[in-house]
This record gives structure tokens, sequence and C-alpha cells, in this order.
């Protein structure tokens, strides 16, 4: 079994949205999901210690299982996990404390982390593959629950204030590129899944990759050009029988999640090949309803009975500590 964990806490006016395209395709999918916070108002910060806390109540009621983190409104799975690779990484997680993998991405933020790279045997293997996707992105990562334990608490001290500097306060992403450094989480076995075959994240690189800085704080910079929509693969079938792939060296291989990066419009090209009603960066309530009626009705092969999906909540604004409920009433509430 493999557990994932959505955190679900969102901003206003984007809460109608909520976890509803994760959660849809979860239940399309037959994946336990784990809802941390929906409905809460929240800041960056609160994000980790929030997982952490479901992850204590996950280790309790079904101790050392693979658990998939996910963003909330930006994730949509796209297949169960199936083939003998999955299969294997499930087992390896599994039995391993220590071991964690984070979904890759091509650009770095919120700093240009290239020159702390130097010399580190993960991101320089994947630089010599020739991929462009070699720095790790939070949104996305699989784990046991006994190695996210270990992890989390680390990250939670890699965002904590002057741990780094002001555009690194409170920011995951930061900490994950501390953890993969080595100067948290020391002693865990973490990787990134460079080649994206669990994790597809649709965040663009474009131009040289030279350093831009942001507001004077925040930085980014990547190894050149990167588009993962020109490899997309998009093959409709049956209601319920959409595939997306990568075609990547003349191969097509299929992600189990598709990551947005906070990027909405693009979720929506992704699965309906046109630019999305909400914009650049978030849902309008009218677009959420509207993608929420798009993926029942296109998506779900048997609406009333998958909307019926169990879904663990945790921490949630109603629902209180821990309780379970069906996805239909997530996506009303």
């Amino acid at each position: 079994m493999r557990i994932t964990l959505c955190q679900g806490a969102t901003r206003s006016p984007n809460r109608v949205a909520g976890c509803a395209a994760v959660g849809l395709s979860a239940s399309l999918h037959g994946v336990p999901l784990v809802v941390v916070a929906h409905g809460v108002r929240w800041r960056l910060e609160s994000k980790l210690p929030g997982v952490s806390r479901a992850l204590q109540v996950l280790q309790a009621a079904a101790p050392e299982r693979p658990v998939v983190f996910a963003d909330g409104t930006d994730t949509v799975f796209v297949r169960s996990a199936r083939s003998d690779v999955d299969g294997a990484l499930l087992q390896q997680v599994s039995r391993s404390s220590g071991r964690v993998v984070f979904s890759a991405e091509c650009g770095s933020w919120p700093r240009c982390y290239r020159a702390n790279y130097t010399g580190h045997a993960l991101h320089h293997a994947c630089l010599a593959k020739g991929h462009r996707t070699c720095f790790p992105n939070s949104g996305a990562y699989i784990g046991s629950s006994s190695a996210l334990l270990r992890l989390l608490p680390e990250l939670v001290r890699a965002q904590a204030p002057g741990f780094g500097n002001k555009a690194e306060e409170g920011d995951d992403q930061a900490a994950v590129h501390f953890a993969l450094l080595g100067t948290v989480a020391r002693g865990m076995d973490l990787a990134m899944d460079e080649e994206s075959d669990l994790f597809l994240n649709m965040n663009a690189c474009k131009g040289s990759g030279r350093l831009k800085k942001y507001h004077g704080l925040t930085e980014r910079c990547h190894f050149g050009p990167y588009e993962p929509m020109k490899t997309l693969t998009r093959s409709y079938g049956a209601p319920g029988q959409l595939t997306i792939g990568q075609r990547v060296s003349g191969k097509t291989h299929s992600p189990l999640l598709v990551h947005a990066n906070g990027n909405h419009d693009r979720l929506d090209r992704t699965f309906f090949g046109r630019p999305g009603a909400g914009g650049e960066l978030r849902l309008s309530r009218e677009a959420a309803r509207n993608l929420t009626a798009l993926w029942r009705g296109a998506l779900l092969p048997q609406p009333n009975a998958q909307l019926l999906h169990p879904v663990l909540l945790i921490d949630s604004a109603r629902g209180g500590p821990c309780r379970i409920a069906t996805l239909d009433e997530l996506l009303r509430s």
C-alpha cells in the first residue's frame, strides 16, 4: 500500500480548489489519500510542521508504508504504481529508514545554488547524463514514514530564521536544497528523480540560465532552456482513460504524478491542452469549480462510486485532529 500526503491548506480565495485535482486523480487510480490542514489559512512556514504531524499519525496507525508527499492544489496523479521499477522503488523505500527521493526540476530557487553543488556527486551525475532537471523540488517526494519522520524535523530546522538568508527563511524549497547538500539531514540516503520516472515537474526554464534576482532577495538560475510541454504526450480513450506521458530520447514513459509548480495554467494545459481560465498563478473560484466539473465528467468512469473514495483528514478546519471523510465531502467543503 502506498499512502499519499496532500498539503490541503490553501490561501483564500483559492480555497475552493483545495485538493480537488489530486483528490479526484487519487480516487481514479485507487491511491490512499491523506489531506493535511484542509481549509486552514496557512503560511508557507506552517507546511513542514503540518506534514510532520500527519506522518506521526500515519506511523502510529500504519507503520513503515511508502508515503508520497504532494503539494495540494497543483498536483495530479496520472497513473497508479504498476511497473516493476515502481515496485522495486516502493520496496526499497519501505524497507529504509533513511531513503527519500525528491522530484527534480530545471531551475534553482529561492537562491542560485549552482556554486553550492560544485563537487556534489548526484548533481554532477545528473548533468553528465544530459538532463536539465538537476535541482530538487519540494513539491513531491517519497520515502517510508520513518524516513520522512527523520527528514522533516531537519527540514523544519533548515527553514528557521537565521539558518539561511532572508530569502530562504520559512521556505521548504530552500530546506530541501540544504538537505541534499548535506547541511542538514546528514546520514540519510537522499536522491533526486532527475529522469521524472515518478514525478514530472512542469516548470520551464528559458534563456541562458544566468542569475536573475527578484525584489532584492530571491534568485533563480538554471543550465539552459527546458520546456516539459514540448515532450508531453496525451492520449484520450474512454472517459477515465487519459494517459499523460513524457517522450524523452525516443522513449515515452508515464510519471506517477504531475506537479505544476504553482502555475495552475500549466496544470490545465497539461490535461486539456489549452490555457486555463485561472491565469498564471492561481485558480479563481469559478475556474476551480470548472476544473472540478471537468475532472468529474471527463476523467471519472464511475463518478458516484469514485466520489465515495475515503480521505483521511488531519487537522482540518472542520474535521478536528483526525477523521475519515469522502472525496465528495472534501470537494463540497
